[in-house]
């Protein structure tokens, strides 16, 4: 056993897996060269991993990719590639599990198009994930102006309603099966660009999720990771376009209820709490103008103003 573990850390073993129209595309690709490969646009890189968007051309077709690359793995993911090199203990394979389980659940994801993960000689480890863009989205938090635009709230009530509901749909089908997203703002839902053509209602599986990397799974500890999810949701909802009656309505269609009880109120004060503290740390990073936070004690609406310098 001693004998097996001391080769594999003299020499690497990989796992990869490709959709067919990668492949198409792409051909026969190695790992090294994918990893190495220069994006087309939209890169960004922090903390040992990077993304970026790559576009492919073949036979007058096109493919759109964003490429998640991870560079650098703590020391327990080292030690777990070592032990079991075929697990998936990279950033990317998880991900792609995570976003099996959400598919599964009825979740509208990206394609993951490509995976891979491999450990090399001296404990070096890489892996790599190739989304499907969502082409002809965009985020919620860059949709909503546009949204706005084309249809304000006096012309299209329902088309807004449904999409609260919709959000909320969503929310719930993680938590109820103790799944918690732990990066849960408005940008990583996307949503096709607006238009006047379009149905008095945003229909079910029309809003994607993306971001799945830290999807977990907390059946014991569950209620604080919930309070973890709907903090990061709500502090993202400060916008000029979102307004209180709108958070209570998502609150509302989230638990299903149409008269809050003495245990919905406690949970929307631990979650209007913690997303006070996501506030101040916000604060203690960046000069930018914070917005206000809005709380709810027995039907009064409390403006807690930006914390002093």
């Amino acid at each position: 056993m001693f004998l097996k573990l001391w080769t594999r850390g003299r020499t690497g073993q990989g796992r990869f897996l490709t959709h067919p129209e990668w492949h198409d595309f792409l051909g026969h690709v190695e790992a090294a060269a994918l990893m190495n490969m220069p994006v087309t646009d939209r890169y960004h890189a922090k903390q040992g991993r990077s993304t970026g968007r790559l576009v492919f051309h073949r036979d007058g077709r096109t493919l759109v990719v964003y490429l998640k690359r991870h560079f650098h793995f703590t020391w327990l993911e080292r030690l777990q590639a070592w032990i079991a090199p075929q697990s998936a203990w990279s950033p990317a394979w998880l991900e792609w599990k995570h976003l099996q389980w959400a598919r599964e659940h009825g979740i509208p994801v990206p394609d993951a198009l490509a995976v891979g993960q491999w450990r090399g000689p001296r404990g070096r480890c890489q892996s790599y994930l190739a989304l499907r863009e969502l082409t002809g989205q965009l985020s919620l938090n860059e949709w909503l102006p546009h949204a706005v635009a084309i249809r304000p709230r006096s012309e299209a009530p329902q088309w807004w309603r449904s999409l609260i509901r919709e959000l909320a749909r969503l929310v719930r089908i993680m938590h109820d099966a103790h799944h918690y997203h732990q990066d849960l703002y408005l940008c990583h839902f996307y949503a096709p660009l607006p238009t006047r053509d379009d149905p008095p209602r945003i229909q079910p599986g029309q809003i994607s999720m993306i971001d799945f990397h830290r999807l977990g799974h907390h059946p014991i500890t569950g209620f604080y990771w919930r309070i973890k999810d709907l903090a990061q949701l709500l502090y993202s909802s400060f916008l000029p376009e979102i307004t209180d009656r709108d958070r209570w309505a998502f609150f509302r269609a989230y638990l299903n209820v149409r008269k809050f009880s003495n245990a919905d109120r406690r949970l929307a004060r631990w979650v209007a709490l913690k997303a006070k503290r996501y506030l101040n740390h916000n604060l203690a990073k960046t000069s930018e103008p914070a917005l206000p936070m809005v709380q709810k004690h027995d039907g009064a609406h409390q403006r807690v103003s930006k914390p002093a310098a």
